[in-house]
């Protein structure tokens, strides 16, 4: 039911700011938008889709120095607030549990091998690693679907007799400055797990798999399509996907 307040009143706040422009409601919608993504971490990434919106609406006036300003300080809210919550409340010992461990063991790993590359990993998760091995032929195209490390470390660790606790105050202590002195990782990471976790699928005509759409056409595969082709084709397939996102 909490959830159910804060969306309702993040949807009205919205609704206000488009209408007035006054920066109370900016504010009263990041704060609200917060709180709701506190409750149900699936609405975390849902102000990306709402800067887009507001630029659909007010169209060049987006870039007027004062929109500009509200959006921002919006982002801003609905975006550090939470992280600020989930770091203070994840990142003490005594809150520390065996899956809040794996799941920031996980995040840490991403945000060492993704260092560096964040612009590839982005082109990559939004329009395809066809772009992106295209700018870096080294990207890790397979970084954020492959097994997790922190998992496979966490079953060795039980193998060997240690406790659930003795595993997550090791990984703690491991991880917890890395975590503390990165938060500018922490997010890129976070949105960029976002964007694949929400990325397009596909069938395979062979094996009849489902698989993310972003790896489709690397590593010089389907040579018997033309790169207009690909390009064609990857853009299409994203353009109709995203648009259905947007009217869901």
């Amino acid at each position: 039911m909490l959830f159910i307040f804060f969306l309702i009143f993040f949807v009205y706040c919205l609704y206000k700011a488009r209408d007035t422009l006054k920066l109370q409601w900016f504010i009263f919608a990041g704060i609200a938008c917060a709180s709701a993504s506190l409750t149900n971490k699936i609405i975390q990434f849902i102000p990306l889709f709402i800067i887009f919106g507001f630029w659909a609406v007010f169209g060049k006036a987006i870039f007027q120095r004062r929109v500009i300003i509200k959006t921002t300080l919006f982002f801003v809210i609905a975006f550090i607030l939470p992280t600020i919550f989930f770091l203070s409340n994840n990142l003490q010992r005594e809150s520390f549990n065996a899956t809040s461990s794996i799941f920031l063991s996980r995040k840490a790993q991403l945000m060492r091998d993704a260092s560096g590359q964040y612009l590839d990993h982005f082109v990559g998760l939004t329009l395809g690693y066809y772009f992106s091995e295209k700018i870096n032929p080294n990207v890790r195209y397979k970084l954020f679907i492959d097994d997790i490390k922190a998992a496979d470390d966490f079953v060795k660790m039980r193998e060997s007799g240690d406790t659930y606790q003795k595993i997550a105050d090791e990984i703690f202590s491991r991880e917890y400055n890395y975590l503390l002195v990165n938060p500018h990782k922490f997010l890129a990471a976070t949105f960029l797990d976002f964007l694949q976790f929400n990325g397009p699928m596909i069938v395979n005509p062979l094996t009849l798999a489902i698989g993310p759409m972003q790896n489709l056409f690397i590593k010089g595969t389907h040579p018997e399509i033309p790169p207009a082709g690909k390009v064609a084709i990857l853009i299409i397939l994203r353009l109709f996907y995203w648009m259905f996102v947007w009217f869901v």
